[in-house]
């Protein structure tokens, strides 16, 4: 549990005199907001009904008072009670310590008892939220006090994934009012206005990949109040950040939203998607069935985290495609290559890929829409309950949000919208825990669990600045590609492997990255970047990156044992105190990222004896 977040709800001190008692209490807050509370998971919101730490002498230190707090709360913590593991006819009313998964999670929780009609007495329900919460105003209440997590704006979305079941879909809607989507709309810094079919206006965006159940929420919207209620736009644009938690950061998401044409592409993909199945039966038994179609990535290769267990995935018909270019050197960026890697284009991993057998299992499908609506709904609703600690080999996945960060991520996906789309940020952990070979058990692959299946051609591209400044330090002149028949051209580093931008020649973004730095023109052929040379690029910087840094390797880096806490709004990672590495302290790679909003989720380092 943060800091911020410790409160004491009531404190009872009985003293000699008034000096002593203040003298207590200011000890005592010291000691509470330093305390560990072993015994518990790191980011869990503990509630304990009563603590009592007996006689404390006037000359006790808020460290030894903080000592006693932790050795009171590990006995307490063995009988704690994980809320939501009970019943809701059936509260913890006798359990002294109860807790929550995270800090969104008791909203969540809380939210469904109302929409079920389950009771709201027990005592950590009255300890955690004003009486409103608890009454007819519920709903309201915790939809626009969410926001005051650490998951901030994206919270009402989690909060509404973890409700959408269709026996409470009826209640949910009749608890949205116009005024009430308007403030929630505000509180997400969204202009109210939806595109209709006719309006011109910012491009649209393209539907989400939604599952059924969120497809189902609003199309009964669109039926109950009309594509351009108020409702509707607030309940496209939860489903919209729920999938793609970067698109808040645009102010004007909202307004770019085409509920009609989304359910319409929706209603035309259900017709594909049966149609896919009976194809893939009939022609290729070797495949999953149904993964014909949605496990292909738009580069043309199927994906590997949808590739059936055993099998290797389809290499391209064209065998020059797949091989570097002459005269290249191929070195795995995750290497522990002590000189830094050059960058393939087509990298070392369609070789490996071959004989690669650990590949994430393919996600079994329903044999009926009935049956996949239900799949779908408990997936959602427990896509934010506690569901323990996984232990991990390479739990220093979490390290690369740093190093991401130096990369500047959040300006290349505001610049690139593309690759805000296809999910980048994840596509580059998957394709490197991938090519790593984790274990199919390793709980990083949870990361992965709603990641797309294909991605969005890219039809312009510019690199954040770091990425010209690195390529360009040894002043060689960049490369610029001929003209195509649009006028676009790319520019690549002086190895002519990076694509730092393509597009047309006088876009004023290129021209200003170019002031300072030399290029030359070549002869080189003119085509836009794909996603996946845009993730194995990445890497590759990553690791030039971080060896310039702390002198390592990507696969040191990350393989690092520990233990992973996630939930759908929080990455935690609990590593011994023995795995302090100083070659991270020195450069801060190793501290908190806190909120990531580009990833939405919350990433936090814990060390521990032991852990």
């Amino acid at each position: 549990m943060a800091d911020e977040q410790r409160r004491i709800r009531h404190l009872s001190l009985r003293g000699a005199d008034e000096a002593a008692l203040q003298h207590a209490r200011r000890g005592l807050e010291e000691a509470f907001r330093t305390a560990s509370l072993p015994g518990l998971p790191p980011q869990a919101q503990v509630v304990i009904r009563r603590l009592d730490l007996g006689e404390v002498p006037n000359t006790a230190s808020a460290g030894l008072l903080a000592r006693r707090i932790d050795a009171r709360v590990q006995q307490l913590a063995a009988g704690a009670v994980r809320v939501d593991s009970l019943d809701p006819r059936q509260p913890a009313a006798d359990a002294e310590v109860v807790w929550f998964a995270d800090a969104l999670q008791p909203y969540a929780l809380l939210l469904t008892r109302l929409l079920d009609g389950a009771p709201t007495t027990a005592w950590y329900w009255r300890s955690l939220f004003p009486p409103q919460a608890l009454g007819p105003a519920g709903v309201e209440y915790l939809l626009l006090a969410a926001v005051d997590t650490p998951a901030g704006a994206h919270a009402p979305a989690h909060l509404l994934a973890s409700v959408l079941q269709p026996a409470r879909v009826p209640a949910l809607l009749a608890r949205i009012d116009p005024a009430l989507a308007q403030r929630l709309l505000h509180q997400q810094g969204q202009r109210p206005t939806l595109l209709s079919s006719g309006h011109d206006g910012p491009t649209p965006l393209p539907p989400p990949p939604c599952r059924p159940v969120w497809r189902a929420l609003l199309r009964q919207a669109a039926e109950r109040w009309g594509i351009e209620d108020v409702r509707s736009r607030w309940l496209a644009l939860q489903a919209l950040i729920r999938h793609r938690p970067g698109l808040l950061a645009q102010g004007d998401s909202a307004q770019r939203i085409r509920l009609d044409a989304w359910l319409e592409d929706w209603s035309a993909d259900a017709g594909q998607v049966v149609a896919g199945k009976a194809a893939v039966v009939m022609h290729d038994t070797t495949e999953t069935p149904g993964c014909d179609h949605a496990g292909a990535s738009a580069e043309g290769e199927r994906d590997p985290a949808t590739a059936p267990q055993g099998t290797v995935p389809r290499a391209k018909s064209d065998r020059a495609q797949r091989l570097p270019p002459a005269g290249t050197s191929v070195k795995d960026p995750a290497g522990d290559s002590a000189d830094a890697p050059t960058i393939p284009l087509q990298t070392g991993a369609a070789k490996r890929a071959a004989t690669a057998t650990r590949l994430s299992p393919p996600v079994p499908r329903p044999t009926s829409e009935e049956e996949e609506g239900r799949a779908s709904a408990s997936t959602e609703a427990s896509s934010t309950t506690w569901s323990g600690l996984h232990p991990s080999t390479h739990a220093g996945f979490a390290l690369l949000i740093g190093l991401f960060e130096r990369l500047d991520m959040a300006a290349l996906l505001a610049e690139n919208e593309a690759l805000l789309l296809a999910d980048f940020p994840l596509r580059v952990l998957r394709d490197l825990a991938w090519r790593l070979g984790l274990p199919r058990d390793d709980g990083v692959w949870r990361l992965f669990d709603e990641l797309g299946r294909t991605a969005p051609t890219v039809t312009r591209f510019i690199a954040p600045e770091p990425w010209w400044r690195l390529v360009a330090e040894d002043g060689r002149p960049l490369r610029r590609g001929r003209l195509d028949e649009a006028g676009r051209c790319p520019i690549t580093a002086p190895d002519g492997r990076c694509c730092l931008f393509y597009g047309a020649a006088d876009d004023p973004a290129c021209v200003a990255r170019l002031q300072d730095m030399r290029v030359e023109d070549t002869d080189g052929p003119s085509a836009p970047p794909r996603v996946q040379t845009l993730s194995a690029q990445f890497q590759w910087l990553c690791a030039a990156r971080l060896r310039r840094l702390s002198g390592i390797s990507l696969r040191q880096l990350v393989r690092r044992p520990g233990t992973l806490a996630l939930t759908a709004t929080h990455w935690d990672v609990i590593f011994d105190l023995a795995q302090t590495d100083l070659r991270l302290r020195r450069v801060a790679l190793d501290c908190d990222p806190g909120w990531v909003p580009w990833l939405g989720r919350v990433v936090q380092f814990h060390y521990r004896h032991g852990a």
